[in-house]
């Protein structure tokens, strides 16, 4: 994570900087635009990280007297073979369009998330990862390049998403979800995607999304498995029905220990994309109430079924660590 107090100069690995400023004293960077800013490149005015964004869509949207998006000529060419399919049409594509979605982790998970969801036309993406990209990413987080090893995977995430559909509204922070920044973006956004790979971040998510009744896609990959669910605040279980307590680090073997196949991420990612899609349309059977399991080295997937605990507090504030 890029950190500093003080003005400084930014550098990728390819030696193109801009000047940037610190844009809270948490010292994350946001990026938006072609910029590394402390300040909004749409409305100008200087904003805090983890505070809401100013409300935006893609570039060539309009919006009619009803409020509602309008997809424009181009967007009639670019998603027409979604138009066409039976039970989606213009009106599933205008959701889509007019949608505004968090994506949380910029990695395994995050990289066909984010790839499918930026094709699928969805009109405002906002990315939060603090780690940087290694070379043994790029086995699985399929979004990097080998001249991104060593750069912010928001930066980098943002721009391949960007090289997809350069009128997408993105916004790429360099940062960590925590519990001073989390309920004003997942508030902010129409649904959230938790793409992260430890305990402490998923139930900072859960809960999260629990106060601010922000729908929640979450994944979760163990070597050659996967996992999957929605978490839709009012509607079905969440994680602390599924999972009540967050279990310990060392739980279960870390990617570098235990390894990860690549395919199974691929796998898991893009269901999490469909299911992303089915929320924010309301095509099909949104995955709420049901832990779908993914085993790469079988044949097809299990589905089990979960209900909300009766006997669970609701979650009402959050906590640093998730306890």
């Amino acid at each position: 994570m890029i950190r500093t107090n003080d003005h400084r100069q930014v550098r990728d690995v390819r030696g193109s900087g801009h000047e940037a400023v610190p844009a809270s004293s948490s010292g994350c960077w946001i990026v938006r635009g072609e910029q590394i800013v402390g300040e909004d490149r749409f409305s100008g005015e200087e904003r805090p990280a983890g505070t809401s964004a100013p409300n935006i869509t893609a570039e060539g949207s309009t919006t009619s007297d009803r409020g509602e998006t309008v997809l424009s000529e181009r967007d009639q060419a670019r998603y027409a073979r979604h138009i066409v399919l039976p039970g989606f049409g213009e009106e599933a594509q205008r959701k889509l369009r007019g949608s505004r979605v968090l994506v949380v982790g910029a990695g395994g998970l995050g990289s066909p998330v984010l790839l499918y969801l930026a094709a699928a036309g969805i009109g405002h993406l906002t990315i939060i990862d603090d780690d940087v990209v290694d070379e043994s990413n790029l086995q699985r987080q399929v979004i990097h390049r080998q001249a991104d090893v060593g750069r912010p995977k928001a930066l980098s995430a943002r721009e391949a998403v960007q090289r997809l559909d350069p009128q997408l509204s993105t916004v790429a922070m360099v940062a960590r979800l925590t519990a001073d920044n989390a309920l004003e973006l997942c508030g902010d956004h129409d649904l959230v995607l938790d793409c992260t790979d430890n305990f402490v971040t998923r139930y900072l998510a859960s809960d999260a999304a629990e106060i601010t009744d922000t729908p929640l896609v979450w994944g979760t990959i163990l070597q050659y498995q996967g996992q999957l669910s929605v978490f839709w605040p009012g509607r079905g279980p969440m994680l602390r029905d599924l999972f009540p307590e967050v279990p310990a680090a060392d739980s279960v073997p870390s990617a570098v220990v235990g390894g990860t196949f690549g395919p199974v991420v691929g796998q898991t990612g893009s269901m999490m994309a469909a299911e992303a899609v089915k929320v924010l349309t309301g095509i099909g059977t949104p995955a709420v109430g049901r832990l779908v399991l993914l085993d790469a080295l079988g044949v097809g997937t299990r589905t089990l079924s979960f209900a909300p605990d009766p006997d669970r507090a609701p979650v009402t504030q959050l906590v640093d660590g998730g306890r």
